[in-house]
């Protein structure tokens, strides 16, 4: 499944893609 490479770093900035 897709998971999150990135956590929650910056409002908007690499949501979690």
């Amino acid at each position: 499944p897709k998971r999150t490479k990135f956590r929650k770093q910056h409002r908007g900035r690499m949501k979690g893609i």
